[in-house]
C-alpha cells in the first residue's frame, strides 16, 4: 500500500510542470512556465487546472472524451526525496513524505491511484466558478474586517 503524506508536494509547487495526456511528452496540454497550467495542494491532495487550446484538435478531442466520461482519472509523475516504510504482517505501507520533483500531471486511461479524477469544464463554467469563489472570499474578507473593526471599537471602548 502506498500513501502520499499531506505536504509531500509542497516543495514542488514551483517546478516547471507539464500537463500531458497519458504521460506522453508528445501530447503536451499545458505547462506552468507558459501559464497554461496551474497546480496546487488542498485538503484532498494535489490538483491541477489546465487551459486547453481550442484551436488544437487533439486538445478538443481529449476534452470531449473527458466530458463523456471515457477518460475520468488522473496521474502524476514525480521523484521522491523522503519515504517511510511501515512493515506489518497484514500489509507493508510506503508513505511518501516528500517529493523531490513533480514532472507532470496527466489525465490518463489507466491511473496508478484509482481514487484520482479529472473533469472538463467550459471556459464559461470555469469563469463562473472562479467568480463565485472570488465573491465568497470577498464576503469572508468583509466579515473579518467588520469583526476586526468591532474588536478595535470594543478594545477602544473598554480601554477608556
Amino acid at each position: 500500500q502506498e500513501i502520499i503524506a499531506p505536504g509531500a508536494f509542497d516543495d514542488c509547487l514551483e517546478d516547471d510542470v507539464r500537463c500531458l495526456f497519458n504521460h506522453s511528452s508528445e501530447s503536451v496540454l499545458g505547462r506552468t512556465a507558459a501559464g497554461t497550467l496551474e497546480i496546487g495542494v488542498d485538503n484532498m491532495g494535489l490538483y491541477y487546472e489546465c487551459q486547453l487550446d481550442s484551436m488544437n484538435t487533439d486538445h478538443m478531442n481529449l476534452y470531449r472524451s473527458i466530458q463523456r466520461g471515457d477518460i475520468n482519472q488522473s496521474s502524476f509523475a514525480f521523484t521522491i526525496s523522503e519515504v517511510q516504510w511501515n512493515y506489518s504482517e497484514e500489509m507493508d505501507t510506503r508513505t511518501i513524505v516528500k517529493c523531490e520533483c513533480l514532472y507532470d500531471v496527466s489525465p490518463v486511461t489507466y491511473p496508478a491511484y484509482q481514487d484520482t479524477t479529472v473533469s472538463a469544464r467550459g471556459k464559461e463554467d470555469y469563469d463562473k466558478m472562479k467568480n463565485d469563489i472570488s465573491e465568497e472570499k470577498q464576503s469572508e474578507i468583509n466579515k473579518r474586517e467588520a469583526f476586526a473593526m468591532r474588536w478595535t471599537n470594543f478594545k477602544t471602548k473598554t480601554n477608556k
